[in-house]
């Protein structure tokens, strides 16, 4: 204490010593550092200096009380500066003087007092795996009483927080967009300025960038992260599926999807180098992005990606499909704009290469399918093609002509009308020469008719069915289930004979309009020997007539005439009733005709040629006249003649009417 005060009366006595000798030309500029932390003020300078920046005087601080005194000779402008130690902050730092020897604070022995307000804390914010840090770090410093104060990191992460006084004062690092590491430090302030330790890290930076297309934002691209090194990094993993890019990458360490506005974003990379690979792969579609790479560093700031992923084009799948829930239709042919584009597989799906961004004109073209053209508009936020479905589908079938009119009665191909059960839909087709016709037609039902015209229908032409319902389905329609066939018809009779029929046949004979047939009808072994049967084939609908030529036996009818149609075809049965008995007389005569030993049946014949019937074979006749008479099966016999001046007895000459044996004469 006794120091301090003798120092002190050596100051005072220097200064009255100067203001009495040279009071004139001498100016002193002096004052006090005051400080509420301080004991010893040895470590502070008061320094004065010329406007120019030169030193004009040092001066050091009294220890105990901080007092300090420069003297000034020379008027002019000056700055008085207090230099503490780094960190120290004071209360002016700095005083500007005039001096002109009568007005300014020194001329007037005025004290310039700097007044400590505290101390100061340093510090830095680093990198993750750095020795730097990012400028623009929040630093938020909270003293014991609950006060906080801010400041933002500099250059290499550096911060200071001046002014504070003694105390523990709690250091946290924030910033919006980077994710930090450990939140809160804690710093001891004691007597002078204090350090922060090591602690405030920032684990990674955002990294961002842009999808487009023609400068539209595209969504849902797949952004895959390759890095250098091995450093765990905050951020989602990719997927289990391989990699777009295997040839010199390895896995994908994590995945990010460019938003609805295009941009996308790593939100936490720590330093250092990595690559970006653009994908998008869809059930329908591949992006083509360029560049098809981009290499990146992230060091200690944000970064938004240059250049932009572009897409340029797109790989595009789309559908044929018999109906929107069917199945898949192959080998359609699909044009785009009027060029052949791609053709589907057997599921239908289709791909097509270096589309852009605009509107297409799509048609497909597949057998037995019409399809309407679409316009679909593809863009990078809609890059589907929409399924392609048909308008029309073909349903084809068959009409069959067998027994085929003259060309003077039909001309041209067999015409089929196909009219909607519902609608108004009426559509006309014509078979080709092998009888096959198709009609386009919306899935609905039909009925199909086969065109029959005048002529042909009084030739007696049909089909069967005449009309025929089909439903028209999303799907392949078979054209064996609509099948038209010429109604022919196939006419069946018997004799019925009553012994046994002729082995050898009978000519039957069949006449419809035009048309002659003659057949045979022979007795079969199913049916006994009483029976034969005939048939004609290939008959159309209308009149027909059915002859039976043997004169030597008699018959119910030698000619039956019946009518056939699609419903009916009737039968033909041909019934024996006798035997023939023909006859050449050159006079009327009358004979007598019966078995042996039987009175008989007397005929009349007239003059000429004749026939009679006779009821059964093995009968006798009795020529009662001279007469030549031809009997039964074919077999002409002579009767022997009486002249008239033969007995009246009654002789008489008689043949045995039997199929077999030559007549008997007595």
């Amino acid at each position: 204490m006794q120091i301090r005060v003798l120092l002190t009366s050596f100051f005072l006595c220097v200064s009255v010593c100067l203001f009495c000798t040279a009071q004139d030309d001498l100016v002193g500029c002096g004052g006090f550092v005051r400080s509420d932390y301080l004991s010893n003020f040895s470590r502070i300078k008061v320094n004065l200096y010329t406007k120019s920046g030169a030193v004009k005087y040092r001066s050091e601080c009294a220890p105990n009380n901080g007092y300090f005194l420069i003297p000034l000779y020379d008027k002019g402008e000056y700055v008085l500066k207090v230099e503490p130690p780094e960190g120290w902050t004071f209360e002016p730092s700095e005083v500007a003087l005039t001096v002109d020897g009568k007005t300014d604070l020194c001329s007037r022995g005025v004290d310039i007092n700097f007044n400590h307000i505290g101390f100061s804390i340093y510090g830095q914010v680093y990198s993750t795996g750095c020795d730097s840090g990012p400028s623009g770090v929040t630093v938020s410093v909270t003293g014991p009483d609950g006060h906080s104060s801010q400041t933002e990191t500099v250059e290499e992460g550096r911060f200071t927080v001046p002014g504070l006084a003694p105390g523990v004062y709690s250091i946290a690092a924030s910033h919006p967009l980077w994710k930090m590491g450990q939140d809160v430090v804690k710093v001891e302030v004691e007597g002078d300025s204090a350090s922060v330790p090591s602690g405030l890290t920032v684990l990674g930076y955002d990294v961002t960038g842009h999808v487009q297309s023609a400068g539209t934002p595209v969504a849902g691209v797949q952004l895959l992260l390759y890095s250098d090194s091995q450093t765990e990094l905050d951020c989602p993993a990719p997927p289990s599926s391989p990699s777009p890019v295997t040839s010199d990458l390895d896995q994908p360490r994590c995945v990010t999807l460019s938003q609805d506005d295009g941009v996308f974003s790593f939100p936490a990379l720590p330093p250092g180098r990595y690559t970006l690979v653009p994908h998008y792969r869809h059930e329908q579609i591949v992006f083509d992005v360029h560049p098809p790479r981009l290499g990146f560093s992230v060091a200690n700031d944000s970064l938004y990606l240059q250049p932009s992923f572009e897409v340029q084009g797109f790989t595009v799948s789309g559908r044929v499909l018999f109906s929107q829930q069917g199945g898949g239709v192959g080998g359609a042919q699909v044009f785009v704009n009027g060029y052949l584009a791609a053709t589907t597989d057997e599921e239908g799906s289709y791909t097509l290469s270096n589309i852009t961004s605009g509107s297409y004109h799509l048609l497909v073209e597949a057998e037995g399918l019409e399809f309407q053209e679409v316009v679909a508009t593809i863009t990078p936020t809609e890059p589907y093609l929409p399924d392609l479905t048909p308008l029309r589908f073909q349903v084809c079938g068959h009409v069959t002509l067998t027994v085929a009119p003259s060309s003077a009665e039909v001309s041209g191909g067999r015409r089929v009308e196909v009219v909607a059960r519902e609608g108004e839909v009426r559509v006309s087709v014509s078979a080709d020469e092998d009888g096959r016709f198709c009609a386009m037609l919306r899935p609905g039902q039909y009925a199909f008719t086969p065109d029959v015209r005048p002529a042909e229908q009084e030739w007696g032409l049909a089909f069967v069915p005449p009309t025929k319902d089909f439903i028209v389905t999303t799907s392949p329609s078979p054209s064996s289930s609509l099948s038209f066939t010429q109604f022919t018809a196939s006419l069946s009779g018997t004799l019925s004979c009553l012994e046994w029929c002729p082995p050898s046949g009978v000519p039957v004979t069949m006449s419809q309009g035009g048309r002659r047939e003659t057949a045979s009808a022979t007795p079969s072994s199913s049916s006994g020997p009483g029976v034969a049967s005939f048939s004609f084939s290939s008959l159309l609908p209308g009149s027909v007539s059915v002859s039976l030529d043997y004169p030597l036996w008699c018959w119910e009818a030698e000619t039956i005439t019946v009518e056939i149609n699609p419903d009916l075809v009737p039968s033909v049965n041909f019934v024996q009733t006798g035997y023939a008995m023909l006859y050449t007389t050159s006079h009327d005569v009358t004979v007598l005709v019966g078995k042996e030993n039987d009175t008989g049946v007397e005929y009349s014949l007239e003059k000429g040629s004749g026939r009679k019937c006779l009821a059964a074979p093995g009968l006798l006749v009795a020529v009662l006249v001279q007469v030549m008479v031809c009997l039964s099966v074919c077999v002409c016999l002579q009767v022997c003649i009486r002249s008239p001046q033969s007995p009246a007895t009654g002789s008489k000459c008689n043949m045995d009417l039997t199929r077999h044996s030559r007549p008997h004469w007595s």
